[in-house]
């Protein structure tokens, strides 16, 4: 298992082919998809993210989307990233968590750990991210973080989002 970085409470690695299945069962619970834009989970939809836009992001980047896993027992707990938008000349951060792991904090340090990652090891100036506006718990994470609210702005699927970022070097 390749450790890329970690928090008190868990670890983030970088996802592979073999984890399909964990993918696949995360993505097919529908409180979790609620406010993301994704095809519909299937084996195939998921191969096709995977090495479409994962691995190569982490080729072409040296980072991405990341499995986050519990320190304690190794589950597997959901994804979290940090993904450039060549377009916007920005640097988005995300994150999805198992509802089953949701009310736990554990959202609010993988955003935490992913922020101090982009800061101090990657050196990024600044990391965006987007919420809907129901999305609630993901803004007050964001916010919780240092996150400042720029503005509601046109996602890549013509939805209106609530933007944030925070300025990491200047």
């Amino acid at each position: 298992m390749n450790i890329i970085f970690q928090s008190s409470r868990l670890y983030f690695r970088k996802l592979t082919e073999e984890d399909v299945a964990l993918l696949l069962d995360l993505d097919s619970n529908p409180n979790v998809t609620k406010y993301m834009h994704r095809p519909v989970p299937t084996r195939e939809n998921i191969m096709l993210e995977l090495y479409k836009k994962i691995l190569p992001h982490y080729k072409i980047y040296g980072y991405g989307r990341w499995a986050i896993h519990l320190k304690q027992d190794h589950d597997f707990i959901g994804t979290g990233g940090l993904k450039y938008m060549p377009e916007l000349d920005e640097t988005d951060m995300g994150y999805q968590l198992k509802e089953t792991y949701w009310g736990k904090g554990y959202g609010y340090e993988a955003a935490k750990a992913m922020i101090d990652y982009g800061h101090n090891i990657l050196k990024l100036p600044a990391i965006f991210a987007k919420a809907l506006p129901a999305n609630i718990a993901s803004w007050k994470i964001m916010e919780k973080c240092g996150m400042q609210y720029l503005e509601n702005v046109m996602d890549a699927d013509g939805l209106m989002v609530k933007k944030y970022r925070l300025i990491l070097h200047t």
